[in-house]
């Protein structure tokens, strides 16, 4: 049986219409380049000690035409922390943030997304997005040390030892300079870790304008067929990411240093003895 020209049109007008229609529901199920940025964990301030107030920092992009919903749970381990509910327009970035009081001990912290959604023609569409859930990242908090009435610190029972074996001549010089090099370490301490936490920070904001510059079309062409090239607005500096890695790795040694009584007061008691030495041979001469 031959078709004649009328239904070979109809066949072709119906599989051009079910092509449309596979695709309209194909991108309507399934939006590409929506969902968690790379590394998208961070904290600010960054906690170190329990009872700490912070809030726990992500990321969420949206790279596609339409704005999408997304709910989103902070979990530490399998324990829910906080969920956030979020529209993120068409060709956006959005910082979302929950508030965290810290505990002592070891933590596990992630973010998921658990639905997600776009309005088509007026109708709520669950979609299926590119990255649902971060790897976790494990941060220890250390536990508050309190004094009770009646107690003293390590440095308190050392400069209680030594008034009762030296001469108070002697004792009390030291006691002094013992309570004095324990308020720099604690003061330089704080100021180390503000330091280290607004690094980060900067690290995160520089790769965070890393993405929308990747987003950024390099050039558009008119209907006319004129084409305009689109500056980025922002601009990076090639040497500000790694200046800021080292940066934030100095801090970390410092940061270990100054927080370890132990080490501190080795290196402290080595300079005293190198600089002792240095005088003596001097003398010497």
């Amino acid at each position: 049986m031959q078709l004649s020209q009328k239904n070979i049109f109809s066949i072709s007008f119906l599989t051009l219409l079910i092509c449309l229609c596979t695709s309209t529901l194909a991108y309507a199920v399934t939006e590409k380049n929506a969902g968690f940025i790379d590394d998208p964990i961070w904290y600010r301030p960054v906690p170190t000690t329990e009872g700490e107030k912070t809030e726990i920092h992500t990321a969420l992009w949206n790279g596609t035409d339409t704005t999408v919903a997304f709910h989103v749970e902070f979990l530490d381990r399998d324990t829910l922390l906080a969920s956030r509910d979020v529209s993120v327009g068409a060709h956006a970035l959005f910082d979302l943030s929950v508030p965290w009081t810290v505990t002592a001990g070891d933590h596990v912290i992630s973010a998921k997304i658990t639905k997600s959604s776009t309005t088509i023609s007026g109708k709520s569409t669950a979609v299926t997005i590119d990255s649902t859930t971060v790897t976790p990242q494990a941060i220890s908090i250390g536990k508050k040390i309190t004094t009770t009435k009646g107690e003293t610190t390590p440095e308190g029972a050392i400069n209680q030892k030594m008034q009762e074996v030296l001469p108070e001549v002697v004792a009390t010089p030291l006691s002094n300079t013992i309570t004095s090099l324990d308020t720099f370490r604690t003061d330089t301490l704080d100021t180390i870790t503000t330091f280290s936490t607004n690094a980060k920070a900067h690290l995160k904001e520089i790769e965070l304008k890393e993405v929308k510059i990747k987003e950024i079309p390099k050039a558009t062409t008119s209907a006319k067929g004129a084409t305009t090239t689109a500056a980025p607005k922002e601009t990076l500096s090639a040497t500000d990411k790694p200046i800021t890695y080292i940066e934030i790795f100095l801090l970390s040694i410092a940061s270990f240093i100054f927080t370890q009584k132990v080490l501190f007061y080795g290196i402290v008691l080595l300079l005293v003895f190198v600089i002792i030495r240095f005088i003596y041979r001097k003398v010497r001469k």
